[in-house]
């Protein structure tokens, strides 16, 4: 688990223009994402939440007890700051008040998936038909010189994970590998 979470925090505080809280089963129920869901509440960052099927908003009597519904570790968010009636406020906030909310497609598998939902966040307030900066085809074939970056296609945390990582590197990637990225 984290152990720097007054950095962690600070990061949503201060080099953070919009939080992307991707609610899974077990999301809410991790301190370090409650405390960031809780910081971006406190100072009124931009939010957006993408849903995946297995999550489940918390109950009345989960948020009445949030100790046993937060997953126990050696430190508590009351630590930094953030005391039970405010997790609270926040996570009504994320469930009820935002306006960017999306939701995985399940009839679609693997990375597209999340290609699919990453477009329609990219596409938000924009027109359909726009093509998003950047966009590259999932469709080409591999050839020599190609990078293949691959995961299990029904495991959706190692989906997001390539799809991140791949965000982060294409441009590079590009630059040195004369083929493409696949």
């Amino acid at each position: 688990h984290l152990t720097n979470l007054e950095q962690l925090f600070d990061i949503v505080r201060c080099r953070c223009g919009n939080l992307t809280v991707y609610l899974t089963a077990d999301t809410l129920k991790r301190p370090w994402c409650a405390g960031e869901v809780t910081m971006a509440w406190q100072i009124h960052k931009r939010v957006t939440t993408i849903y995946h099927p297995s999550f489940v908003a918390p109950t009345d009597e989960q948020l009445e007890c949030l100790d046993s519904y937060i997953t126990a570790v050696d430190f508590t968010l009351a630590e930094y700051g953030m005391h039970d009636a405010l997790i609270v406020s926040a996570f009504s906030w994320l469930l009820n008040d935002l306006d960017q909310k999306f939701h995985l497609c399940l009839d679609l598998a693997g990375r597209t998936m999340f290609e699919t939902v990453v477009d329609q966040v990219l596409r938000c307030g924009t027109s359909r038909n726009d093509p998003l900066p950047g966009s590259v085809s999932t469709r080409s074939s591999i050839r020599p010189g190609c990078v293949v970056i691959s995961s299990a296609p029904k495991d959706d945390e190692a989906n997001a994970s390539v799809g991140i990582i791949l965000s982060r590197i294409q441009a590079s990637l590009l630059e040195a590998v004369p083929v493409g990225l696949l």
